[in-house]
């Protein structure tokens, strides 16, 4: 039998992963009776809260309070989540903690980046998403066996994902923290832990790249369907030689959008599709005569691209013609264009 660690570390984080669920706020004398009960029981690695802002995680605003009363305890490890620079700077100023998160900087002192800001994760975070890029290739390689692998960006919003589940992420940060996780993808291709083949990721235990002929008809049918108005998607892969598994492999890449048992566009053609019934929804409701005017193509285009928008809230449907949705992207934020497209 193999050796077997011979003893084992708990971690107590209630006073923050379960409280900042609930929808009331616990006053600080139960949450300081909480913590004396747990460390009474034995427990000695104890997270008390996270120094997020206030306004949207009351039920942690008193943090410092319970940090104050469990640095009186002998022997207590106690930490906090810190989300970003400002939650470091609270944390730093109530007592010495040790951190559990990511923080963002500011880089002003640095000519080369002077007005920039950088992401760095801490070391549980980055073991976290580490598993979560792993976990996704993984389920990818699953679902679609004859794909070269998972797409950076999918690799990338995935990871995103996982992150805002743990910490927040502040909108001025965002630029930031996509790039720590840029970076940390590439430090995990650099360990052979990942491995890449153009924009894709895959386990670096899966063979070689697919037939040359299978991706030589696979591009000749996200070719066929860069259209506004593509032929049947049967139609289509029968004539670029394309079998069931490279349309299913397409697919799963994210190069085409199917919105029908027959109807699917290359990625790019959609999101251009999708972006212009976005902006004239937002000049005036947009009708499907509109749509297919603007478009020149016929209305079983329009119909199912403005039936697709409306399901996922990006569009609404209203009387007058589409208006945007409740799930429309700003027009601020970077990559809006790409935000309408399935995933």
């Amino acid at each position: 039998m193999p050796d077997r660690p011979t003893t084992v570390t708990i971690r107590e984080v209630g006073l923050r992963d379960g409280l900042q669920n609930l929808a009331r706020v616990m006053p600080t004398s139960l949450k300081v009776a909480w913590l004396r009960g747990s460390y009474e029981a034995g427990l000695r690695e104890i997270e008390v809260g996270s120094f997020v802002p206030p306004k949207l995680l009351p039920q942690l605003a008193d943090t410092g309070e319970v940090v104050a009363f469990a640095k009186s305890l002998p022997g207590a490890t106690v930490s906090v989540l810190v989300p970003n620079l400002k939650g470091a700077e609270r944390a730093i100023e109530a007592a010495r903690l040790e951190l559990q998160g990511w923080l963002v900087r500011d880089d002003a002192d640095d000519e080369a980046v002077a007005g920039t800001k950088s992401a760095a994760f801490a070391s549980d975070v980055a073991a976290t998403l580490s598993a979560t890029a792993f976990e996704a290739v993984a389920e990818h390689h699953r679902e679609a066996p004859l794909s070269p692998g998972l797409p950076m960006s999918r690799a990338r919003s995935a990871l995103r994902r996982r992150l805002r589940s743990m910490a927040t992420v502040e909108r001025r940060d965002a630029g930031a923290v996509d790039s720590a996780i840029s970076r940390l993808l590439d430090e995990l291709i650099a360990q052979g832990r990942l491995a890449r083949r153009g924009d894709a990721l895959h386990d670096p235990g899966r063979g070689e790249a697919l037939p040359a002929a299978l991706l030589a008809a696979m591009d000749r049918l996200e070719a066929a369907l860069s259209v506004p108005a593509p032929p049947a998607l049967g139609e289509a892969a029968t004539a670029a030689g394309c079998p069931p598994e490279g349309v299913r492999a397409l697919q799963a890449d994210g190069r085409i959008v199917r919105v029908g048992p027959d109807l699917a566009w290359s990625t790019g053609t959609f999101h251009r599709l999708a972006a212009a019934a976005l902006d004239a929804a937002r000049a005036a409701p947009l009708t499907p005569a509109a749509f297919r005017d603007a478009t020149g193509t016929s209305r079983k285009y329009v119909l199912a691209i403005l039936e697709d928008l409306d399901r996922r809230g990006i569009l609404e449907r209203t009387p007058e013609g589409h208006i945007p949705g409740p799930r429309a992207p700003r027009r601020d934020v970077e990559g809006a264009a790409a935000a309408v497209a399935p995933r």
